[in-house]
C-alpha cells in the first residue's frame, strides 16, 4: 500500500513540475514577445538647395482697378482722396533747427506724391495706415511705403519744407481737408509709375497714372 501511495505521489510531483515548466515558458513568451518592437528608423531631413528670399518692395502684381487722373475725387475707405501732383528727385534737403540734412534714395530715385485727404464723421475713429498707397511701375514691380521713409524723408520734407501733413497722422473720421505728401524710394530706371490704393484684403481699388 505504501509502495503504491509513494508511486502516486512521485507521479503527481512529476506532473506538477511539468505544468510549472510549461507555464514558465508561456509567461516568458508573453513578457518578451507579447508586442513586437518597432525598429527605430531615422526620419530623413531635406535641405533645400535654394531658399527664395522674399522681396516685399518688388512684387509683380497685376491690377484691373479703375484709373483716375490728377484732381479727381477718389472714394476709398469711406474717405475722399485727391491726387494733386507728383515729382521725382535724386535728393531731399531739409533745414531744421539750424541744421541741414540731405537724404539720398537707397534704390535710386525719390517719387514725391502730393494729395489731399478728407475723412468722414461716420467712419471708425482709427488711424490711417500709410501703406494703403503704393507705387507700381511698368514691369509690375511694387514699391511699398515704409517706416524709415515716414520717419525721415517724408516727415522732414512735409513739416520743415512743404508745410504739409502726413497720412499716418490722419484719422478715418476726421472731416477737415488735409494737404499731405508721401515719399517713395523707387528704382532709378522705373517708368510708367502708378499710385495704387490697397484695401485691407490687399486688393487694388483705385490707381492714378503719375505721368512718368
Amino acid at each position: 500500500m505504501w509502495k503504491q501511495l509513494g508511486s502516486k505521489l512521485v507521479f503527481v510531483a512529476i506532473i506538477g513540475i511539468l505544468i510549472l515548466s510549461i507555464a514558465g515558458c508561456g509567461g516568458g513568451e508573453e513578457a518578451t514577445g507579447g508586442t513586437t518592437p518597432t525598429p527605430s528608423v531615422a526620419t530623413p531631413t531635406h535641405t533645400p538647395t535654394h531658399t527664395a528670399t522674399p522681396t516685399p518692395l518688388k512684387t509683380s502684381i497685376g491690377s484691373t482697378a479703375p484709373t483716375y487722373q490728377f484732381g479727381e475725387n477718389i472714394s476709398f475707405g469711406g474717405a475722399t482722396f485727391v491726387i494733386k501732383s507728383a515729382r521725382k528727385t535724386n535728393e531731399i534737403t531739409v533745414t531744421s533747427f539750424g541744421e541741414t540734412d540731405t537724404y539720398t534714395p537707397d534704390r535710386g530715385m525719390y517719387v514725391i506724391v502730393y494729395f489731399t485727404f478728407q475723412g468722414n464723421a461716420n467712419n471708425e475713429h482709427a488711424g490711417v495706415d500709410a501703406q494703403i498707397l503704393r507705387l507700381k511701375d511698368s514691369r509690375g514691380y511694387l514699391y511699398l511705403f515704409n517706416s524709415d521713409l515716414n520717419n525721415y524723408e517724408t516727415n522732414d520734407l512735409a513739416i520743415f519744407v512743404e508745410h504739409k501733413g502726413l497720412l499716418s497722422m490722419c484719422s478715418w473720421d476726421q472731416t477737415e481737408v488735409k494737404d499731405l505728401l508721401q515719399v517713395f524710394d523707387v528704382d532709378a530706371d522705373a517708368t510708367g509709375l502708378k499710385l495704387e490704393f490697397w484695401d485691407s484684403t490687399l486688393k487694388v481699388k483705385a490707381q492714378v497714372n503719375l505721368g512718368f
